[in-house]
C-alpha cells in the first residue's frame, strides 16, 4: 500500500498544478467510498455527495479538474454496493466507471474546456521547445535541427486540431487507471482490517 502511494505520489510531482493532486486524491476517495459502502450499505453515497459541497464552497465549480473526485467517487460506491457475495464481474465492473464517462462526454461541454484545452497546448509547446533546446544541447547539425524543428511544428498543428476531441478520450482513461488504483489500495486497506478479501474481477 505504501509502495502504490509513493509511486502515485511520484507521478503526481511530474503533472502539473491543479490536476497533480488527482494522482492521490482519487484513489483515496474510491478506496474511502468502496469501503464505507460496503459496509454500510448507502450511506457511502455520502463521500460523493461530501466532496460536491466541498467543490462547490470551495469556488471550484466552474473548474474541470475538481469534478473528477465526486464523479470517481460514485464509482467507488458503485463497487462497494456490489462487492458482498462473489462481487460483479469483470464485464459488471466496467459499468461502474459510468460515472466518469458521463463526465467525460459532458467535458466539451462546460465552460471551462476551452481554457483548460489552451493549458494543454501551451504545456505541451513548452515540451516542442524543450526538445529543441535539447537538440541544441546534445550537438544536432543544422540541418538535422531544422529538420526536427519542422517535424515539431507539423505535429503541432495536427494535434491543435485533435486536441480538442481527444482530450475527454486522454482524461477518461488517465482517471479509470486511478479508480481501479483506489481499488487496490481499498483491497490492500480490507487486508491490514481484516475484512473479507475483495472479489477479483
Amino acid at each position: 500500500m505504501v509502495l502504490l502511494l509513493l509511486l502515485l505520489g511520484a507521478l503526481a510531482m511530474l503533472t502539473p498544478s491543479p490536476w497533480a493532486g488527482l494522482w492521490l486524491a482519487i484513489p483515496v476517495v474510491v478506496a474511502l467510498a468502496l469501503l464505507v459502502s460496503w459496509r454500510f450499505g448507502f450511506w457511502g453515497l455520502a463521500v460523493p455527495l461530501g466532496l460536491a459541497v466541498v467543490v462547490l464552497a470551495t469556488g471550484n465549480a466552474e473548474t474541470a479538474w475538481a469534478w473528477w473526485v465526486p464523479a470517481s467517487g460514485l464509482c467507488g460506491v458503485w463497487m462497494g454496493l456490489r462487492e458482498e457475495g462473489m462481487g460483479a464481474g469483470s464485464g459488471a465492473r466496467a459499468w461502474m466507471l459510468l460515472p466518469i464517462l458521463l463526465f467525460a462526454s459532458l467535458l466539451p461541454r462546460l465552460a471551462a474546456y476551452p481554457a483548460l484545452t489552451a493549458n494543454v497546448e501551451a504545456k505541451m509547446k513548452e515540451g516542442d521547445q524543450q526538445l529543441i533546446v535539447l537538440g541544441r544541447e546534445i550537438g544536432y547539425s543544422a540541418d538535422r535541427l531544422a529538420a526536427l524543428q519542422r517535424s515539431i511544428e507539423d505535429n503541432a498543428s495536427i494535434r491543435r486540431r485533435a486536441l480538442p476531441q481527444i482530450l475527454p478520450t486522454m482524461l477518461f482513461l488517465w482517471i479509470a487507471i486511478l479508480v481501479y488504483a483506489g481499488r487496490s489500495l481499498s483491497a490492500r486497506t480490507a487486508g491490514a482490517l481484516r475484512w473479507p478479501p475483495l472479489a477479483r474481477g
